[in-house]
């Protein structure tokens, strides 16, 4: 399944975990994001692959619109940021 979404500023993503991988790709605008103890700041380009079972949270600040698209199964989320 691929989700796209577009978030507003302000919005805080509280600390969960899915039991199924997710992969997140930003297209538009920052997003620092917690993945179990590490945290980033990911922007246009990054790509997060969050395992299942890991807690990961997220914040966006900027006062601009952000958009990314997702796959996971079942809306499940994924674990590393990579740059």
């Amino acid at each position: 399944m691929v989700v796209w979404w577009s978030i507003g500023a302000g919005v805080h993503v509280e600390p969960h975990s899915h039991a199924n991988e997710q992969i997140v790709w930003m297209l538009k605008g920052k997003m620092e994001f917690r993945l179990g103890s590490e945290q980033r700041v990911c922007g246009p380009g990054d790509v997060v692959v969050i395992p299942g079972g890991t807690e990961h949270e997220a914040w966006f600040h900027e006062d601009r619109d952000r958009r990314g698209a997702r796959r996971g199964a079942l809306g499940h989320v994924s674990g590393r940021v990579k740059r």
